[in-house]
């Protein structure tokens, strides 16, 4: 996904705290807050019958949250900002702890 700045800019704006990203061993790419208990996981949607998928996890990226898919870079790049609004308050209560 060649967007990946604007999806890490846009998470760190909604959470007001410095976001990470990696490449996870299933080839997605990984947001979250250093020693937060979320993650934010943007991939490959072919197995839900898209281009692209995420999936917003909470509680040690045990749960899911909520999970979107498209065939657009900048729908979904929409929807997980949408998303990370939505639940935003969910996201920084497992965050309380890091100092921003």
């Amino acid at each position: 996904m060649k967007e990946i700045l604007k999806v890490q800019k846009g998470i760190e704006n909604i959470l007001g705290a410095e976001v990470h990203y990696d490449i996870n061993a299933g080839g997605a790419s990984e947001f979250y807050i250093e020693d937060a208990e979320f993650t934010i996981g943007v991939g490959d949607g072919s197995e839900h019958g898209a281009k692209y998928s995420f999936d917003i996890y909470d509680d040690g990226a045990v749960n899911t949250l909520t999970s979107g898919k498209s065939n657009d870079e900048k729908d979904l790049i929409k929807k997980v900002l949408s998303a990370t609004k939505k639940y935003k308050k969910q996201l920084l209560i497992q965050t309380e702890s890091v100092s921003k």
